[in-house]
């Protein structure tokens, strides 16, 4: 049984903040903003041993049991609302520090029943991207990882109200950061019925919630909750993408791949903005191994990708041409993977590994393509 919190080790990630008053339970801190009685950001820490006291061995959460869900005013907050302040408002009572999290512990999954720890969200968000990346770090905690995580609201000018006063936020941020590596990853949210999940850096967040981060020295690491371990993060190769958390990535910007062609070397490939990706389609059981994003074969799982999806295979020095048989399609995209595997330096292993289950598993992919879904993927190109 935990008997103490663990305050001293959340200290030193605490945003500063001009104004904001930092209130410490025994798992978790909160800066109250006692104007649109929501808070502007709560931290709690993620770790092995809490994590694995009262979750399955995926990393999903052993359900809550009944009467633990009733939230109340925080009784170290004066201006924290009563529980009945989201009663028929249309938006759940979503926690920022979630409750799954607190389950280790009596008091603290109590004290995360508090309204002080709790925002208006709308059911679309509470229980899709954010819940998925609440889940992703307690996968990352059951792998080794310890984790702060910070997560917080924003509003922009036009702010609206529940009939409580309860201010409704426009956005949400998150930051999830693992000190012993050094690294962190970040998100913003949109507080809608298609909530739109933005990749951002920490600069980005300090600038719309107003605060500062004290560890803008670590390094920004897309996805390093899914991959296996550090020693196989990369950098995503200048690759600007937004995570959609469902698998899949959109471009946010133009990239040229290099499809190392020797017979066009200084040839380049455009990757279209608006393309969309899961880079590597690597099934679980490998990716400890394989880890389908965040390394050095994000550009080459990208350009793979892109002639699957147009089903453009054959190169000419400036464009792939179409083949009107699509088996051959299928076995020139997967060579031109293996071969630029190769350039960038894989290992004959691990090249001829990903390119056989290409081969077994592209079939799948390959089979959901329509007429649509080409023409759309190539309108991209033009």
């Amino acid at each position: 049984m935990i008997t103490r919190g663990d305050i001293e080790e959340r200290k030193p990630f605490l945003p500063e903040m001009t104004g904001a008053k930092v209130t410490s339970h025994e798992f978790y801190d909160v800066a109250f903003d006692s104007f649109h009685k929501v808070p502007f950001w709560t931290l709690h820490r993620v770790t092995p041993g809490r994590t694995m006291k009262k979750f399955h061995r995926d990393g999903t959460p052993i359900e809550i049991g009944r009467g633990c869900g009733n939230f109340c005013a925080d009784p170290m907050i004066v201006e924290s609302p009563a529980g009945s302040a989201y009663a028929l408002s249309g938006y759940d009572t979503g926690h920022l520090v979630p409750a799954e999290a607190m389950q280790f512990d009596k008091r603290a999954l109590a004290d995360s029943f508090y309204t002080s720890n709790a925002c208006p969200q709308t059911d679309e968000l509470n229980c899709g991207p954010w819940r998925t990346l609440e889940h992703n770090a307690f996968k990352s905690a059951m792998k080794g990882r310890e984790l702060v995580v910070i997560a917080g609201a924003i509003f922009t000018e036009g702010k609206r109200y529940l009939s409580s006063g309860v201010a409704i936020p426009d956005e949400f941020f998150k930051v999830v950061v693992c000190q012993k590596e050094g690294i962190y990853d970040c998100w913003i949210m949109t507080n809608s019925e298609k909530p739109i999940v933005k990749f951002v850096t920490l600069s980005d967040i300090e600038y719309r919630a107003g605060l500062v981060f004290p560890f803008r020295d670590f390094r920004h690491v897309p996805d390093f909750m899914t991959a296996a371990s550090s020693r196989e993060l990369r950098a995503l190769n200048g690759i600007k993408i937004e995570n959609l958390l469902n698998g899949e990535y959109t471009m946010l910007e133009d990239y040229m791949w290099n499809p190392h062609d020797a017979e066009y070397p200084d040839a380049r490939i455009k990757i279209p903005k608006g393309f969309t990706t899961d880079f590597g389609s690597v099934p679980g059981i490998v990716q400890n191994v394989f880890p389908p994003i965040g390394t050095f074969r994000d550009p080459d799982f990208l350009g793979h990708d892109l002639l699957y999806g147009t089903e453009y295979f054959e190169w000419e020095g400036i464009a792939y041409k179409i083949i009107k048989e699509p088996s051959k399609n299928r076995a020139e995209c997967d060579w031109r993977l293996l071969e630029s595997l190769k350039a960038d330096g894989d290992s004959w292993f691990s090249r001829n590994t990903i390119w056989s289950a290409v081969k077994v598993g592209g079939g799948f992919v390959w089979a959901k393509h329509n007429p649509e879904s080409i023409e759309a993927n190539r309108k991209l190109l033009k």
